[in-house]
């Protein structure tokens, strides 16, 4: 765990860092890829969701239960309570898997 580097430190491995000019703007503009690509990705993902959901209300009733019987009274939804929640991991991975970005 001590030795993960992050995209930053990545990107500056990979770029000639005697032109301190490139070196901003191709850090810059790599960093914007990387965030407009998991932008497109996650609202395609939410999208397709919300689209199955509609057209399937006997899907979205059994993930409505599993969250309701999961996360109970609990003030708000935490990893943990996720981890537990397979039918909604299962609709995730599925929507991802008929309906995500090529």
């Amino acid at each position: 765990a001590g030795n993960q580097r992050n995209l930053v430190e990545l990107l500056f491995d990979q770029i000639d860092p005697s032109d301190q000019e490139f070196v901003h703007h191709e850090i810059q503009s790599q960093i914007m890829t990387f965030f407009i690509a998991g932008t497109d990705t996650t609202s395609e993902l939410l999208a397709s969701a919300h689209y199955l959901l509609a057209k399937h209300p006997e899907i979205q009733q059994k993930i409505r239960e599993e969250i309701k019987k999961t996360v109970g009274n609990a003030e708000s939804i935490t990893y943990d309570h996720l981890t537990k929640m397979d039918y909604l991991n299962a609709f995730i991975k599925e929507t991802f898997r008929t309906k995500g970005p090529a």
